[in-house]
């Protein structure tokens, strides 16, 4: 998978300990990691190996 082609987006990751990163923004990759602020603004770095799912998160407009 081509993942420099996440950074910049806010995604949903599952990871295969049961760890949810939700509206996580993707702030950089290099392999064999991918660094991440969480819902709360808070760094993480995962190892890409470890996620079951990615996709990208967009917030709804209210009203819409």
């Amino acid at each position: 998978m081509d993942w420099e082609k996440w950074i910049g987006k806010t995604v949903f990751i599952k990871l295969m300990d049961g760890a949810v990163f939700s509206y996580s923004k993707v702030l950089a990759y290099e392999e064999p990691f991918m660094s991440i602020t969480d819902m709360f603004n808070l760094p993480a770095v995962i190892r890409v190996s470890e996620i079951l799912k990615i996709r990208e998160e967009v917030k709804e407009k209210d009203g819409v």
